[in-house]
C-alpha cells in the first residue's frame, strides 16, 4: 500500500504539471515541459552577469524570490541579501518576494523586513508591489472557488485572524452567507462530514482550510465566540479527519514539510520545525485514494499556485515594467519541490540557491525538478550585478540599438492577475 501511494503521488505529480502548466507554445506549454522532464541533457549551469543584464547594466530580467533559505534564515537576512535588494533597486530590475508562508499576508512580510535583523535598506518593499505569499493566494483561491452558503472549518496560525478580514475585504457578502468556524464539536463535525458525503461528486459544500505555517494559535470562532485549537491534537486531527474521509474539500498553502530554525549552541546544524507540508500529508493519507481529487495547494509548487501564486506574481512584475515574457523571469529558492517545480509549472527560468533546504547532492531524489541554474547564494547572485545604474542613452543611440523582438510568451494580463473563476 506505502508503494502504491508513492507511485500514484509522482504520477500525480508529473501529470499535474503537465495538466496546469497552460496551453501555447515554449517552456510552459505541456508538450515542451514533458521534453524538458524527460531529457536526460537537461543540466544546471551558474548564472553569469549576461543572464541578468544587457553590457550595458541594464535588467534583462524580472526576479521572483524566495524568503525563507533563500533571501533570510530564522536569525535574520543571509548574507548578500542586503546587497541583492540594494543593486536591484538601484538597477530598477522588477522584483516579487514570493513565500510560501500561510501565517501572514505580503502586508507582513513586508513588515517583517521592515524590523529588527531582517531590516532591509530604504526605499522598503510596497507590499501591493513587491509580494506574494500563499495566503494571498489562497483567499484568492477561495473567494473564486467556495460557493456560497458553504460550510469552512478553518486550521489557523499566525498571530491574528489576518485571513478572515482578507476574505471579507474581497467579498463581504459571499463570505457572509459562509459557516465559518475555527472550532468544532463532534457533533458538528459529524453533520458537516455527513452533508458532504450526501453532495458527492455533484458539489463542493464543505472545506477544511489550512492557513498556517505549522504551529497553530487560538482564533476565536466567528459563530460561537470558543477559542479555537491552540496546538496539534487527537481532536483537531480527529475533526478535520472526519470532514474529508467523507468529501470535503481540502484547501491549504504549501507543501514544504518543515521549517529550519538554528541555535547558535549548535553551529552549523538545522533543527526541522513541523511544516504545513507534513499536516498536509497526514490529511491526504485520510483521502487517499478517491480523494486526491480534492486536494487543492496553493503554494510554490502547488497545481492551484500555479495560477493564483505564480502567475500573479508574473503580473505584478508587469505592473512594474516586465515586458511579460516567461523567458527573462527567473524564480530564486532552495527547494526542488517549491521554488524549482513552481517554475517549471510557469515556464519561466529558475535558479537554486545552496543556503537553505536543497543542496545539488538531493537532486536525485527530485528527478522532474531540475533548475537551469545552481548558485551558492543571493550573495553570488549580487555580485553579477552591476553596483550602479548605467547611465542614460541618448534617444538617437537607444533607437539605433534596439534589437528586433521576436513572439514572446506572455500571459494575459487578466490571466496573470489571476482574476475570474478558474475551471474546475
Amino acid at each position: 500500500t506505502g508503494a502504491a501511494f508513492a507511485a500514484a503521488e509522482a504520477a500525480q505529480s508529473v501529470v499535474g504539471r503537465l495538466l496546469s502548466s497552460g496551453a501555447g507554445q515554449g517552456s510552459g506549454s505541456p508538450s515542451a515541459l514533458w521534453s524538458r522532464l524527460s531529457s536526460p541533457w537537461h543540466r544546471p549551469r551558474r548564472l553569469c552577469a549576461s543572464d541578468l543584464v544587457s553590457p550595458e547594466g541594464r535588467p534583462r530580467v524580472g526576479l521572483l524570490i524566495d524568503m525563507d533559505g533563500t533571501f533570510y534564515s530564522p536569525l535574520g537576512l543571509l548574507p548578500g541579501a542586503t546587497e541583492l535588494y540594494r543593486r536591484v533597486r538601484a538597477l530598477g530590475v522588477p522584483f516579487v518576494f514570493v513565500s510560501n508562508t500561510g501565517a501572514k499576508a505580503a502586508s507582513g512580510v513586508c513588515a517583517k523586513l521592515a524590523r529588527g535583523p531582517f531590516r532591509l535598506p530604504a526605499p522598503l518593499p510596497d507590499p501591493e508591489r513587491h509580494a506574494w505569499t500563499a495566503a494571498d493566494a489562497q483567499v484568492a483561491w477561495m473567494v473564486d472557488r467556495v460557493p456560497k452558503d458553504a460550510r469552512v472549518f478553518v486550521i489557523s496560525g499566525g498571530s491574528c485572524p489576518f485571513w478572515a478580514g482578507m476574505l471579507r475585504a474581497r467579498a463581504p457578502e459571499l463570505v457572509a452567507s459562509w459557516e465559518l468556524r475555527t472550532a468544532l464539536s463532534d457533533a458538528e463535525a459529524k453533520r458537516w462530514a455527513a452533508m458532504a458525503a450526501l453532495d458527492g461528486d455533484r458539489r463542493a459544500r464543505v472545506f477544511v482550510v489550512f492557513f498556517l505555517d505549522g504551529e497553530l494559535s487560538s482564533t476565536v470562532d466567528p459563530s460561537t465566540g470558543e477559542s479555537g485549537f491552540t496546538d496539534w491534537s487527537f481532536d483537531v486531527i480527529k475533526k478535520a479527519s472526519y470532514l474529508l474521509a467523507h468529501g470535503a474539500t481540502f484547501v491549504c498553502t504549501a507543501e514544504d514539510a518543515f521549517n529550519p530554525s538554528e541555535d547558535p549552541a549548535y553551529p552549523g546544524l538545522v533543527w526541522p520545525l513541523p511544516g504545513p507540508g507534513m499536516f498536509a500529508a497526514m490529511m491526504r493519507k485520510v483521502m487517499y485514494p478517491q480523494g486526491l481529487g480534492r486536494v487543492h495547494c496553493l503554494g510554490k509548487g502547488g497545481h492551484a499556485g500555479a495560477r493564483y501564486l505564480t502567475q500573479r506574481a508574473v503580473g505584478m512584475l508587469r505592473a512594474q515594467g516586465h515586458s511579460g515574457d516567461l523567458d527573462k523571469v527567473i524564480i530564486i529558492g532552495d527547494r526542488y519541490d517549491t521554488d524549482i517545480r513552481a517554475g517549471i509549472q510557469a515556464g519561466v527560468r529558475t535558479c537554486l540557491v545552496e543556503t537553505g533546504c536543497h543542496s545539488p547532492a538531493l537532486q536525485c531524489h527530485y528527478p522532474a525538478d531540475v533548475p537551469d541554474f545552481i548558485m551558492p547564494s543571493v550573495g553570488a547572485i549580487a555580485a553579477l550585478l552591476p553596483a550602479a545604474a548605467p547611465r542614460p542613452r541618448s534617444p538617437a543611440a537607444t533607437h539605433h540599438s534596439r534589437a528586433p523582438e521576436g513572439p514572446k510568451r506572455s500571459w494575459s494580463a487578466s490571466g496573470a492577475l489571476g482574476l475570474g473563476r478558474a475551471p474546475s
